[in-house]
Parts: structure tokens; sequence; C-alpha cells
């Protein structure tokens, strides 16, 4: 039986870094550091995301495809992100495209399930069912005033992406960091279609895509003044929409071209452990160009669409005395859309988000509740605008530690959300139902958490049950000739997420570790007991889903093997055979390893490789989009810090 490492080897700094995996907040959170996103071998943000229990991803294949996060199967417009804390907006489709986003220079993703974890977060975040926070690394210098990054990855489908970062300190306490990240494919990967007994091999076509993401911002600390970071992101790309694989109908002519800039001011400041103060102000502006040269059409189909968000958000936290604080927190943005459709009402939205929240806690106790008012009023240049909203969200959470001996944590959380209708949803052409309410999202949540070190053993438990309860659904249903959107939705949610973690170092050269999650979800529809969808499971929500991740860690080389599978699931509201979509098992492995160069110990060469879709086989996570089969990555990354 192998021997254990002594007691001393790298205790302190595993566990620490570990245990964020499964925390002992009031309500569920996922978080992956920067540790854990290098060890697991994942290259974007949603590889991350998908090994978070009760988180999914809708993915409509391939590098250029469009990518959401969904929590708990409650939508994507339930889940805010937020970047560096600037909010990632879309108030056209209110959901955010996490495609964009790389994991160079992240140092945590965190994404909460609902309730109140942790007071001193905006209104936006308070309210939301689901928030998803993407943080990136400080500047630390050493002696050297500069550092630098240059990355090439190279992959199938004659995929390239180059990366550039440098760092500069200005000052003591003071850095300027400017990065830049292209990503070319091709897109062009086989794929088999079936339809009926016939089984046809093919390339997909227009999926071609070409991004350019920068990012330039400054940070520092100005003493008792507190902090300071401001920050500007530009993304442009030009796309093909393949579109969905459907018979005689496989020449796409679609292409879409996107211009983002958001810009950000983020102040913090802390007084004598008694005050926290947050402000920030951002404005984001995001322009679209979709063409359609399909004979269909006369001429060639060409739509604009340019939304603007301006926002201010201020957070103040105050500590009269330990294990007691109270925050108070204010958002108020605007968003505004115009396109170049016909009849397009030109809408702007104004947004006020007040919270008050309290915690408390003490040896074995914490307790946090509170409240969040949303006003929101709309004007649009022709017609009614939407009605008014005035609504106040409570919440409630509480952890309770049953044993001080044993880290073994009671958490229950209880929390009313909701979520405006979209630009779209209102005012579509045809299509938008001005008078729509606000979609209601009730989450309630009851889960256990165990972690303990024994020996050279590092093992932790969470099962979390939950019920969600979605109320005003909003659907689109027929009238006459036209579908029009409708509050005629009411979903029931119930389920349990499981995560389990085991870290081994029995040898002192070599580090194991295994994490695996697994979801229950029963989501059906109750709108209407007449109907023949009711009580059926909502589209694209398996019943079972989970993923392992297994990573071995060596002086030589580093070795990461993911599996991810998911049950069967209904791409439509009816579960008939007709729209039965077949489970699927992803695997991937990884291979990596860093070289410290030279004797100064200030150059680094990190070379790795990945293979996805061992088995090869073209799934669909969306009807009629297939994911690319057997794939692969090389990267190599030089460093100077």
């Amino acid at each position: 039986m192998p021997q254990c490492a002594p007691e001393d080897t790298l205790r302190v700094a595993v566990v620490a870094a570990e245990r964020e995996a499964l925390r002992n907040d009031p309500a569920p959170v996922r978080v992956l550091t920067a540790e854990g996103i290098g060890r697991s071998g994942a290259t974007s943000l949603d590889e991350a995301l998908r090994m978070f229990s009760g988180v999914s991803v809708k993915d409509y294949g391939g590098v250029g495809g469009l990518k959401t996060v969904s929590v708990r199967n409650l939508g994507s417009q339930h889940t805010v992100v937020i970047y560096d804390g600037a909010v990632i907006s879309d108030a056209m489709n209110g959901s955010a495209d996490i495609g964009r986003f790389n994991l160079d220079g992240v140092s945590s993703v965190r994404v909460s399930l609902g309730g109140t974890s942790d007071i001193f977060q905006t209104p936006r975040q308070q309210l939301s069912a689901a928030s998803l926070v993407i943080g990136t690394a400080p500047a630390v210098f050493g002696k050297s005033p500069v550092q630098a990054a240059v990355r090439l990855g190279v992959g199938a489908f004659g995929t390239w992406s180059p990366y550039l970062l440098y760092r500069h300190r200005l000052a003591p306490g003071w850095a300027l960091t400017a990065s830049a990240d292209y990503v070319y494919s091709r897109g062009n990967y086989p794929y088999t279609f079936k339809n009926g007994g016939l089984v046809i091999k093919k390339t997909r076509e227009c999926s071609d895509v070409s991004s350019l993401r920068t990012e330039i911002g400054t940070s520092g600390d100005m003493g008792r003044a507190g902090t300071l970071s401001v920050k500007a992101l530009f993304n442009a790309s030009c796309r093909g929409l393949p579109g969905s694989v459907v018979y005689y109908a496989d020449n796409p002519r679609e292409r879409l071209w996107d211009r983002n800039l958001l810009t950000s001011a983020l102040w913090n400041w802390n007084g004598a452990d008694l005050w926290k103060v947050r402000t920030s102000v951002g404005w984001t502006r995001s322009f679209s160009r979709y063409l359609d040269t399909d004979p269909v059409w006369k001429e060639p189909r060409k739509d604009e669409y340019l939304q603007n968000e301006g926002s201010v958000s201020a957070l103040v936290m105050f500590g009269p005395v330990k294990g007691f604080s109270v925050s108070a927190g204010e958002d108020f943005f605007v968003n505004t859309l115009s396109t170049s459709l016909e009849d397009c009402p030109f809408p702007t939205r104004f947004s006020s988000m007040t919270s008050l929240f309290a915690s408390w806690s003490c040896k074995r106790l914490t307790l946090n509740a509170g409240a969040v008012l949303t006003c929101v009023r709309e004007m649009v240049r022709t017609g009614q605008g939407a009605s008014p909203v005035n609504r106040i969200s409570p919440s409630l959470s509480l952890s309770w530690r049953l044993s001080e001996r044993e880290n073994l944590v009671l958490r229950a959380s209880v929390k009313d959300g909701f979520r405006m209708p979209t630009f779209n949803d209102l005012y579509y052409a045809r299509v938008g139902n001005r008078s729509l309410t606000p979609e209601k999202a009730l989450q309630v949540n009851l889960g256990l958490v165990w972690g303990r070190t024994i020996g050279c053993w590092d093992l932790g438990l969470a099962l979390d049950a939950f019920f969600n309860r979605v109320r005003d659904k909003i659907i689109a249903i027929p009238t006459m000739f036209i579908w029009r959107m409708r509050n005629a939705g009411l979903v029931n949610m119930a389920g349990a997420d499981f995560d389990s973690r085991v870290r081994v170092q029995a040898i002192s050269w070599m580090d194991v570790r295994l994490d695996g999650s697994y979801s229950l979800n029963y989501a059906v529809d109750v709108t209407d007991p007449e109907s023949k969808n009711y009580a059926h499971q909502i589209p694209y929500t398996p019943l079972h889903c989970g993923n392992a991740t297994l990573s071995v860690t060596t002086p030589w080389v580093s070795l990461s093997y993911i599996l991810s599978a998911c049950g069967k699931r209904y791409s439509s509201a009816q579960n008939i055979p007709e729209n039965r979509m077949e489970p699927y098992a992803d695997h991937s492995l990884s291979l990596f390893r860093e070289f410290s160069l030279g004797r100064s110990g200030h150059y680094f060469l990190r070379l790795s490789a990945q293979v996805r879709n061992l088995g090869g086989k073209n799934y669909e996570i969306v009807r009629y989009y297939p994911m690319p089969g057997l794939n692969w990555r090389i990267e190599m990354k030089f460093s100077f810090r």
C-alpha cells in the first residue's frame, strides 16, 4: 500500500484552492479557479461550465455557433452574465453569447444557482434567478515592470487562434493591461445526416467564423481612497449561419456581422472593516448586421440592429457589530434599440433596481434576507409602450453547521425573482405583444454539504434538492394565421444536484483528483390540463445528465479526462417519438506541461494538446445542429512574468 506524503506537503495551498468548488454558502454556488481551469484542460468558457451540476449550455455547433447558459432549466434569459463587474446585456434577445469569452487570464468562474449567498452584490445580480460571474487575475509584478504572453493555437477544421497579452506597471500599485485574441475557423466539419432509413454523409457549410476580441484597461490602488479599475472591451466577428440540417435544404446563404463595445469603471472602498462601498458606471454598444441571399427574396434581405445600454450602480455595506451587516444598492440603466425593419417602434427602457439585505452569522449559523424593488418604464416612438412594472422580490437563505467537529453544513434558500420581456417579445413585427408581463420564477433549495481531509485524502460531497416554478411564462402561441407572444405558461421543476470531490496525493510527485456531478431534472409543463403536452418534460431538458473530470498532475506531464453525458430529451413540447433526441456522451482528453526556461525563472513555455469527442459521434445539443465529431487542438504559450 503506498505511503502518504508528509503532512506538510502542499496541504494548506491545495485545500484552500479546492474547497471553493464545494462551498458552504447559504445558497448553491459553483466555482472554478484558474488552477482548476488549467488542470481540466478546458479552452473555452462553455467547456468549463459543462463541468458544473445544474448548469446547461445550449450550443448550436461549431467554433462560431451561438452558446448560451441556463441554470436549472429556467432559461438563459434568467441568467445574468457579469465580466469583471460589468454586465453583459442583450435587451433585444435577453441572452448573452458566452462563446465570445476565452479563458486566458481568467482567475475564476462562479455560478450562483439561486438564493442569496452574499449580500454584497448588486441589485441586478440579486434579482436574477442565476448569475455567471467571470473574474480576471490582477497583475502581480516581480522585479520586472513588464509581463507578456503569446499564444498560438491550431485545431481541426482549419481553426487557428493567436493571442497576445501585455502588462506594464505604471506606478506602485498601478498597471496597464492590453490583450488581443483572434479566432478563425473554416468550420467545415463532416457529419452524418439520417432521414428515415437513409444515411447521408455531408460537410457542414457556411459555418466559418472570424472573430477578434480586444481588451484594454488600467487598475490600481489609491490607498485610503480605495481601488479603481477602468476597462474597455471590443468584439468584432463575421460568421456564417449554417442553419439547421434539413433534407433538401443544405445550401445556407445567411451571414451575421457583430460589433460590440463595452466600457466600464469600477471603484471599491473598504473603511476599517465597517464599511464597504462599490460604485460603477458602464456603457455598452452592440451592432449586428444580418444578410440573407436566399432566392426566395426578391432582393437580398439586409437587417441591422443597434442596441445601447448606459448604467450606473452603487452598493454600500455596513457592519456595525461582529457577525451582523446590512447592504443597500441601487442599479439604474437605460436600454435602447433601433433597427432597419419596417414599423420599428425604437423602444427605450428605463430600469431602476433597489436592494436592501441583511446578514447575521454566529459560530454555526448564517442567515441572509432581503428584497429587491424593481421599477421599469418604457417609451416608444409609435403606438403605446409596454405597461409599467413595479415589483418587490424577496429572498431568504441560511446555512447551519450541524456539527462543530465535522464540516457538515445544512443550507436552505427561497427566492422570488422575475425577468422582463425582451424587446423582441414585446415589439418584434407582427409577433410581439406589448401587453406582456414579466416571467416570474420561484426557487426553493435544500442542501447538505460535507467536506473532510483524512491524511492525504481530501473529500467533499454536496447534495441539493430544488423546486422551481415559473409563472406567466412567455411563449409563442398561434392566433389565427399569426403566432403571438403570450403569458400563457406554467412550468414546475423539481430535481437534485450532486457534486463530489476526491483528491489524493499518495505519492509526493503525483496529484490525482476526481470531480463528479450529476443532475436529476423533472421539469414539466402544467399550463393547460387539456393540452397534448400537459405534464410533458419541457424541450431540451434531460431527466438525467452528469459529468466527471479526472486529472493527474506529475512533474513531467499532466493529464485530464472529461466525460459529459446527457440522457434523452425532446426538441418540442410534446414528448412523442418524433421529437425524441437520443442520449449522448462526450469524451475529451488533454495533455499539457509547463516548462521554466532559463535560470532567471521568469520565462515559461506551456504546451498542450486536446482531443475532443473521442467517440466521433455528431450528437446534437440543439435539434438539427450537429456537433463536430472527433476533433483536436494544439496550443503553445510563451509567457514572461
